[in-house]
This record gives structure tokens, C-alpha cells and sequence, in this order.
């Protein structure tokens, strides 16, 4: 069953039948198993769906990353780099049975695995800005003890 705080996937640029999407489809599926092999203690997510939610929302995201970058620029953010933020957005924010200090730590390790020597250092900054954000703006919604 999907989570009841996701829509159904919008046509347009950043849908997955979309010619950038069918792109970083495999990246991102790589990704997704790096994160699913962790997560014995959950129900797994639906890998196509979880990319359709992404991608749904990948301008959202980038103007949520944006609001908390400092003395950078979206457009350099490293490839993987702003895959990995969405990811973890995506889970953050549209998946409210997940702790977000799990997915956070778990971005961080793949950001160290997957992308840029300084990856996990500046995930893990992002990732924190704005969970604290929505924190204070009470707008995450997770269900359950101690997700927060």
C-alpha cells in the first residue's frame, strides 16, 4: 500500500516517463537499493513509485535546497549530489511512517559511498537546515512515536 500523504505522478519535465527521468532512472534505482538493504526493519518502498514521487516533486526540492544554501549556487550542486537531496527529501517529507534522523543518517552514508569526497559533510548540513525548518514550521508530517 502507498502512503497516504503521496499523489498520484504528474505528467511533465520531471515525470519518469520523461527523457531526463529515463536517464537517471538507473542512478537512482542504485541508490534506492543502497537504501532498501538498510531498512530490514521496515516495509520496503516501492522503488518506481518512490521515483515517481521524486520526480513529482524534484521542483519543490530544489527550491526548498536553494532556501538553505549558502554562498552557492543551485546549478552547482554536484549531480549526485542534488539526486541524493531529493531522494531524502522525498522520504523527509512524503513517507511519514520513516524517522527522519534515520533517513538523514542513511543519505549521508550513501552521499559518502556515491558522490563527492565532501558529500556526506554537505548533505548532511542541507539535510539538517531543513529538517530543523520544517521542524520549527511543524510541517512534517510523520505519524507515530519518536519519528521526529
Amino acid at each position: 500500500s502507498r502512503p497516504r500523504s503521496c499523489s498520484p505522478p504528474a505528467e511533465g519535465p520531471s515525470s519518469v516517463n520523461s527523457r531526463p527521468m529515463k536517464r537517471i532512472l538507473p542512478i537512482v534505482m542504485v541508490l534506492l537499493g543502497a537504501v532498501s538493504c538498510k531498512k530490514d526493519t521496515f516495509q520496503p518502498i516501492d522503488c518506481q513509485y518512490f521515483v515517481e514521487v521524486t520526480a513529482e516533486r524534484t521542483f519543490t526540492f530544489d527550491e526548498l535546497i536553494e532556501k538553505n544554501l549558502q554562498k552557492w549556487e543551485l546549478q552547482r550542486i554536484a549531480f549526485m549530489d542534488r539526486i541524493i537531496l531529493h531522494l531524502a527529501l522525498c522520504e523527509m517529507t512524503q513517507f511519514p511512517e520513516l524517522p527522519v534522523r534515520v533517513t538523514i543518517n542513511e543519505y549521508i552514508d550513501i552521499a559518502k559511498g556515491y558522490s563527492t569526497e565532501k558529500s556526506g559533510t554537505f548533505i548532511n548540513g542541507i539535510l539538517d537546515k531543513i529538517y530543523n525548518q520544517c521542524k520549527n514550521d511543524n510541517t512534517l508530517n510523520k505519524i507515530g512515536m519518536g519519528l521526529l
